[in-house]
């Protein structure tokens, strides 16, 4: 393994250590290696975390890590594979392979395997052979260089890390022959020079850009020709014009949010440091109470789609769903398991994470999505109540979303008469809500579709994970049209055309157009789908 490998190898393997479980958590593993990189080792961080974007083998190793060296062999080419197929360059991808496999010391096994029949193959020359003479300088770096890397005793860096056992320092990235020769020299006793001074016997440790000449002391210009003087200053002059462009390209760089900016590798960390929550009412950074102007700050992302229905405006990101009451921040629902909570909850967190973090003072119900919620009360920075909402799966108690909202919108409907009247009297909330979920499963929001059915329309879909399934490689569903053919105080029944776009096997995509009646009734202060029709009119692969 290369020297950058192995430092890089190093930092995520000090990752790993405090929290194994890391490695399926892509952009917090990231965040975390990228405090920890040093420079040097920057190329090989770039390639690795591109590698964590581009799939998802930190799950696939991680689901191995406790299992036989076989099935750890076959992880390992299942994201060989992987990485290819996304194009990246082989050796590069041999290299991510390299470092993931030595961070996660599942290659000690077999080295050490290696290494026994290797010292078992080696012969002594013959008596009385005749063997080729070496002279006495190389000796030392011959039989280093043919002692197998297994059996090799570790040694300690002069900057202070035991243990390494490759030929390079896996914390500072001296070789082993400097890392040891410099940690003599602070060791090595004080004596005299010809003129009554002390200094140390062996070169005192500084960083050096050029090595002294054999022979000459350190700091010293005796014995130095004027040739020779000349050589090294058009030396020393032209390094430190190229350090000149390389500072000057490289602030430019990562100081950027572009793509292949610091910034941007370390996409999480940098968000957590752009605004950090005030309250347990928020989600990425971003409170409930906050100003529009505060999303920006808060570093989500491109906004993908912005929605205004029922007073609200919904602004769609790829990690967060954020609606806003005018200039106000009003609610907030995980999308992915990027973002986290104050406390710092992640979508995809267990139940036990969730009440280690906030304790057993909830509120607990059940949901009509396979799904049981945990609402704990807080208040916004200016004293309002909201709920912070953890919507557990109940088929393996774990996180689907994470939702806050002000209460001061529960409370209104909550007022006489509102919740029966209002959506008997307006079959236009009827046709918002259908609108609702198809929007809802367009931004793959399934879970909040899912509630905008009746448990009758939810049987005729089958379970949860059947209607997600089903709509998985949807790209987008848009009922346009919709007209209202009857209205009555307990049901509306609107006609729309559905234009529905798919992902098909190989890329290619697939849309489709439907004629579609859907049967809207009032349920819970709003609209629900209890049944729909469908016949198709057309169909075509883009």
């Amino acid at each position: 393994m290369e020297e950058k490998q192995a430092i890089l190898a190093n930092v995520l393997r000090k990752v790993l250590a405090k929290d194994r479980s890391i490695l399926a958590r892509r952009e917090d593993l990231i965040a975390a290696m990228g405090i920890l990189v040093p420079v040097a080792a920057m190329r090989e961080y770039r390639a690795l975390t591109t590698a964590l974007q581009e799939s998802n083998l930190g799950e696939i190793l991680l689901a191995a890590d406790q299992k036989s060296p076989e099935e750890r062999q076959a992880a390992l080419g299942q994201v060989r594979e992987m990485l290819l197929e996304k194009n990246m360059q082989e050796k590069t991808v041999e290299r991510v392979i390299a470092t993931l496999t030595d961070a996660l010391d599942w290659g000690k096994e077999a080295q050490a395997e290696q290494a026994a029949p290797a010292a078992g193959a080696q012969t002594a020359p013959q008596a009385g052979a005749s063997q080729p003479q070496m002279p006495e300088a190389e000796k030392p770096q011959a039989a280093a260089a043919q002692q197998p890397a297994a059996t090799q005793t570790p040694w300690a860096c002069v900057c202070g890390h035991q243990g390494n056992t490759s030929a390079f320092c896996t914390e500072c990235g001296r070789s082993r022959a400097e890392g040891e020769r410099q940690a003599a020299a602070q060791a090595a006793p004080p004596v005299a020079t010809a003129a009554g001074t002390q200094r140390n016997a062996v070169p005192p440790v500084h960083p050096q850009v050029w090595p002294e000449p054999a022979g000459q002391a350190a700091g010293g210009a005796a014995g130095r020709s004027p040739a020779e003087a000349k050589k090294r200053m058009a030396l020393i002059a032209a390094v430190v014009v190229l350090l000149g462009i390389l500072v000057f390209f490289g602030v430019r760089e990562f100081g950027s949010q572009g793509s292949g900016s610091y910034a941007s590798l370390v996409g999480k960390q940098a968000t957590e440091t752009a605004k950090e929550a005030k309250t347990d009412l928020s989600l990425g950074g971003l409170d409930l109470g906050d100003k529009k102007s505060d999303i920006e700050k808060a570093k989500l992302g491109k906004e993908n789609d912005t929605k205004e229905e029922s007073g609200f405006v919904f602004h769609y990101y790829d990690d967060v769903q954020v609606a806003t009451d005018g200039d106000e921040v009003v609610g907030l629902k995980s999308v992915s398991d990027r973002l986290a909570t104050k406390r710092g909850i992640h979508q995809g967190d267990s139940l036990a994470d969730v009440k280690k973090a906030y304790g057993s003072d909830f509120q607990k119900s059940a949901g009509e999505d396979g799904m049981t919620y945990y609402e704990y009360a807080f208040q916004t920075d200016a004293g309002e109540e909201g709920l912070l909402r953890f919507a557990i799966r109940n088929s393996d108690q774990k996180v689907g979303y994470i939702s806050a909202r002000l209460t001061r919108y529960e409370k209104a409907k909550a007022q006489p008469n509102t919740q029966a009247a209002a959506p008997a009297a307006d079959a236009r909330g009827a046709q918002v809500a259908l609108n609702n979920f198809y929007n809802a499963i367009s931004h793959k929001d399934y879970s909040g579709a899912w509630q905008m059915m009746t448990p009758e329309q939810q049987k005729r879909m089958g379970d949860y994970d059947s209607f997600r399934q089903g709509y998985s490689t949807t790209l987008s569903s848009e009922a346009r049209n919709v007209t209202i053919a009857s209205a009555a105080p307990d049901k509306v029944v609107l006609t729309y055309r559905l234009l529905a776009r798919d992902r098909m096997p190989g890329g290619k995509v697939k849309a489709q157009v439907f004629d579609c009646s859907a049967t809207m009734v009032p349920s819970g202060g709003t609209w629900k789908l209890l049944y729909t029709e469908a016949k198709q009119v057309s169909s075509r692969v883009e």
